[in-house]
C-alpha cells in the first residue's frame, strides 16, 4: 500500500537489461514517417518494483 503524500508526489523508474535478449516487434503505427525497426535485438524490461520508502 502506498500512502498519499502531501504534496502529491509521484515517483517511476523502469529498468532494462544491458544486452540484447529479444527482438523489437512489428510497429504498424510507424506508416511512412517513422522507420520501423521489427527484428532489431532489443533490451528486455525487468519486473522490479522499487521501494520508495526512506529510511
Amino acid at each position: 500500500m502506498h500512502p498519499e503524500q502531501n504534496p502529491r508526489t509521484h515517483r517511476y523508474s523502469e529498468a532494462y537489461t544491458a544486452d540484447a535478449r529479444g527482438l523489437l516487434g512489428n510497429q504498424p503505427a510507424a506508416g511512412g514517417t517513422y522507420k520501423n525497426w521489427a527484428g532489431t535485438p532489443a533490451p528486455s524490461a525487468y519486473a522490479w518494483t522499487p521501494d520508495w520508502a526512506g529510511a
